[in-house]
This record gives structure tokens, sequence and C-alpha cells, in this order.
């Protein structure tokens, strides 16, 4: 076990690390696309967080829940946000995600407005190029599309 990665689960570590090798041997073996690490985070949660498309769209193929939250509140497409990744932004709104869905009383646009004073002058492009591919799909406050 890689002690650097956050997970416990060897098919996350392997993500983490980008080894889509053993990803795709698992996933022939007729391993989980769902299976839970320690944090009760899904691979393909861990893919969209750490940048590996090929990964993601595989565990997606295969059947992983981009939909499911953790017990930490979070989702796929909440991992894309908050790490202000235009391409997994895409991949997740590619794959049936609600760019609108309110949860918590909160949207993702919600979410990265609040976030917004706790990140750094360096991270300021990255997080408004995020927002603007946001706002430009049509992301929308909660106020705005109601709460569930």
């Amino acid at each position: 076990m890689n002690p650097q990665s956050e997970s416990d689960h060897f098919l996350h570590q392997a993500i983490v690390a980008g080894d889509i090798t053993v990803v795709v041997n698992y996933l022939k073996e007729g391993g989980s696309p769902n299976v839970t690490d320690k944090y009760d985070c899904e691979p393909i949660f861990t893919a969209v967080k750490y940048d590996r498309l090929e990964m993601a769209a595989r565990l997606l193929e295969a059947g992983g829940d981009i939909f499911r939250r953790s017990k930490f509140r979070s989702a796929a497409f909440g991992a894309a946000c908050w790490n202000w990744n235009p391409r997994m932004i895409d991949f997740c709104l590619g794959s049936g995600v609600d760019i609108n869905a309110v949860h918590e009383g909160r949207t993702v646009l919600d979410s990265l407005a609040h976030g917004k004073a706790h990140i750094s002058d360096a991270q300021l492009p990255a997080w408004t190029t995020a927002w603007d591919k946001l706002v430009g799909l049509g992301a929308k406050f909660a106020s705005a599309v109601g709460t569930v």
C-alpha cells in the first residue's frame, strides 16, 4: 500500500498513481466498479478527483455509479468542480449529471462561490476557468432552481 495515497484500497491507489493496467485487469476479472475505500468513496470519484479521464470512462462503462454520494456527501461531479477541472466537468455532465442539482440547499455554483474565499491568488485563474465554464453551461444558484 502506498502511504502517500489517501485511500486504503489497491484500486483507488492504482487510479491515483495513474496505473490504468491495474484498473483494466481488475474490471476484466469481474471486480466491482463501485468498490468503496475507507472514506466510502467509489473508484469513479477517485478517477474524477485525480483527472484520470480514461479510467473514469472505463469505470462508468463497467457500471460505475457517477451519482453516488459518499458518507462525506460528495459525488464525482463535486470533485470535478471543487478541483476546478473543466475536462472532468465535461465528463460528468456528458454522463448525465444535472448541473443544477440541489443537495443540502446548494448547487455546485453555490459551493464554488462559498469556496472562493478560501483559495489563493495563484489558484484564482483555475477557479475562474471552472466558474466561467459552469456559468456558460447554465449553472445556477440554488435560489434560482428551488430546493429539494
